[in-house]
């Protein structure tokens, strides 16, 4: 004999078990089943993911996957681990851009975790690199290959805004304060 509860379902019931034998005798009995339940932890669809990303600009956009029987994708989170030279920003609930300092070059691990509402997760690393510095201007925010008033108004914006780094950050100390703005300072009204 074999019980499959219903998906989620935890709690007990009772089901009888009647054994008949010719000609005519039987017997029956009752039971009850528990069914605990069991929270699966999320899982990352790993196959959608690059094993590596080179950094060929100023960020590189990464969206993720997951999955979990227990819960619907609207309710799983994603953060990023802890980085030291790299800087990642939320794009959406399922992507993040990350950033690395214009002259930055080398590799560096990205760990990514999935959690459900339990506190069960997984997680997922990332190799980002870069093999050699960019030859952009730095302060040029909107690409246009000078610095001018527009990339100004962006940084001012962003200035001094906790948790406002990645592109505005031109020192890579993970802050967007008055060395960021030096290096604005001497790059204002110069074309790339």
């Amino acid at each position: 004999m074999i019980l499959e509860p219903g998906e989620d379902f935890h709690g007990h019931t009772f089901f009888v078990m009647e054994v008949r034998v010719p000609p005519g005798g039987s017997m029956a009995g009752e039971f009850q089943v528990f069914v605990l339940p069991v929270n699966d932890a999320p899982e990352i669809l790993e196959a959608n993911l690059p094993d590596s990303i080179e950094i060929m600009d100023r960020s590189y956009t990464v969206t993720l996957e997951g999955v979990d029987v227990d819960d619907s994708a609207e309710a799983l989170v994603w953060t990023v681990g802890a980085l030291d030279t790299l800087q990642a920003e939320t794009v959406s609930s399922t992507s993040f851009r990350i950033f690395a300092p214009v002259h930055w070059v080398g590799s560096e691990t990205v760990v990514f975790w999935l959690t459900d509402a339990s506190g069960e997760s997984a997680r997922v690393s990332l190799v980002v690199y870069r093999q050699q510095p960019l030859q952009i201007l730095p302060g040029d925010f909107d690409g246009n290959g000078e610095v001018d008033f527009s990339d100004f108004v962006m940084f001012v914006q962003n200035y001094q805004v906790e948790n406002s780094v990645g592109l505005y950050d031109l020192t890579g100390d993970g802050k967007v304060n008055l060395s960021d703005f030096l290096v604005f300072a001497q790059n204002y009204g110069k074309h790339g």
